[in-house]
């Protein structure tokens, strides 16, 4: 790209802006480009700047109405401030419904908006002065008739001792005292199924193990040794199980104990899975890890409730109690154990 065009393509925005953009390999004719800004995450805003090239008299955005539930979700509602500009220059933009936006110009055209979201679990999005965890359809509008185009993601303004960890990213760097993480998909839905986790957490990739798969672990009480033994195990059954992976790299998310503030479950993507354990299965997990001796884990199982191992069998669940039963190394019944589950009251949010 030569200086005229690269100027044509970002005239307007702000110099140190156009100062650190310069040195990233894109061309702003080859992608759909995304800019988050996390600065002050107390405030639970993401500041989204969408970059959308070769606009011929009009395009038409739309926020996504489902992710990561199978059910119709409202991402708009949380929205403010959507505007659209060429240049320096502000167009005119159009709410045609809760979900779509219509805006009439021509060149490259910068819609920009703000986000809030504050939830917690593998189903949302959260930021706040701990972490930002990011299901990125929640919070990246689309072109219409444009999701096969190809995408690019920035994240920066993020504090300085944060990193960020997902299955696209190629990790993170400094720029001109400000932090930057690029992520790049062939298209929209690519790029929206694949969470990111941004704060401090403890990294690790699990070894033994090929393709690469890397942890991400954010919370407390947990212990590496054992979630590592877990994964590498379950990880290992399936690559062999379906002789091989489909993937290239993939990575596991995961929010335990008080960083989990309460929520639970897991979802899958197709190079992550993202899982809380907060709260009552939080303890599940502490309590299956300490009596199930690792060193005798197959690949059946998951790492909260509901987990099925060689010597602890989750064998029984009511509203009051879960039951376990300790097989000995024979298989033979050692004894059984019934913990209480938590009463509503007990449980928090």
């Amino acid at each position: 790209m030569n200086l005229l065009s690269f100027l044509e393509c970002f005239k307007g925005r702000a110099a140190v802006i156009i100062l650190w953009v310069a040195f990233l390999p894109f061309s702003c004719s080859a992608a759909i480009r995304y800019e988050v800004s996390l600065a002050h995450p107390e405030h639970h805003l993401f500041r989204v700047t969408m970059l959308i090239p070769d606009v011929s008299g009009e395009v038409t955005v739309q926020m996504p109405s489902w992710n990561a539930l199978y059910q119709i979700r409202d991402f708009s509602s949380h929205l403010q401030d959507v505007e659209a500009f060429v240049g320096a220059e502000k167009v005119p933009i159009l709410r045609v419904d809760k979900l779509t936006w219509r805006i009439r110009a021509t060149g490259t055209v910068r819609v920009q908006y703000a986000t809030s979201w504050d939830e917690p679990g593998p189903f949302s999005t959260q930021l706040n002065g701990e972490h930002g965890f990011i299901n990125p359809a929640m919070i990246l509008m689309y072109v219409v008739g444009g999701r096969q185009e190809k995408v690019a993601l920035n994240f920066g303004d993020f504090p300085h001792e944060w990193r960020a960890e997902g299955a696209l990213l190629e990790g993170c760097k400094i720029v001109f005292d400000q932090p930057l993480c690029r992520e790049e998909a062939a298209n929209y839905d690519e790029l929206v199924d694949a969470p990111i986790e941004i704060g401090k957490f403890d990294e690790f990739d699990l070894s033994g193990v090929s393709p690469r798969i890397t942890v991400a672990v954010h919370g407390d009480n947990w212990q590496k040794k054992k979630i590592e033994e877990l994964l590498t195990r379950i990880c290992q059954y399936e690559i062999k199980l379906m002789e091989g992976a489909p993937f290239e790299h993939y990575t596991f998310i995961v929010h335990v104990g008080k960083a989990a503030l309460g929520a639970g479950g897991g979802m899958e993507h197709a190079n992550s899975t993202a899982i809380s354990c907060g709260g009552w299965s939080a303890r599940i997990f502490s309590f299956v890890e300490r009596e199930a001796h690792p060193a005798s884990l197959t690949g059946a199982g998951g790492l909260c409730e509901g987990a099925v191992f060689p010597r602890v069998v989750v064998c029984g669940r009511s509203h009051e109690h879960l039951r376990f039963v300790h097989l000995g190394a024979n298989g033979d019944l050692e004894q059984t154990t019934v913990l209480r589950r938590p009463r509503r009251t007990d449980r928090g949010n």
